[in-house]
């Protein structure tokens, strides 16, 4: 896995249009962005927090989390309802927490960078898994940094 610590340029540029994210990953592989204006963008969200920004050569991924932990509540409120066909299972507060690599495969075929906007389990945890299956270079603070680290 690759990546860079407390890039915050990169985190501000979250917040500009997609094609401004788009021109910074190009910058940083050192490839040129496309001249002609018919270059396509397309933005597909994921669920939670999670983006996928392409525009059909570079895939870019904001918070990739697609594993859906089915977890306990905070303490002192009452469990979340559950749907008979879920068949996640069911965490507890002191257990492990593991991505769900077959619902990750069977959406994230590749990709190139991956933004982390902050270091929540529901932001980063599928993240060691995409890194090391793609090749992505994580872009994010230096919590993000320490939790790659740990993988």
């Amino acid at each position: 896995m690759r990546f860079w610590l407390n890039y915050q340029l990169l985190l501000k540029c979250l917040a500009t249009p997609a094609v401004l994210i788009l021109i910074l990953a190009f910058l940083l592989t050192g490839q040129n962005p496309p001249r002609s204006t018919a270059a396509q963008v397309t933005l597909r969200y994921m669920g939670t927090a999670a983006w996928e920004i392409t525009d059909g050569n570079t895939i870019i991924l904001i918070d990739p989390y697609l594993s859906r932990l089915y977890g306990p509540q905070p303490p002192g409120r009452p469990p979340f309802p559950r749907a008979p066909e879920d068949k996640r299972p069911q965490y507890g507060w002191t257990d492990l927490a593991v991505p769900d690599t077959a619902v990750i495969d069977s959406h994230i075929k590749r990709a190139d960078f991956i933004l982390v906007t902050h270091t929540h389990y529901d932001h980063v945890l599928d993240i060691p898994h995409i890194a090391t299956k793609t090749g992505a270079a994580v872009i994010g603070t230096e919590s993000t940094e320490n939790a790659m680290r740990a993988y």
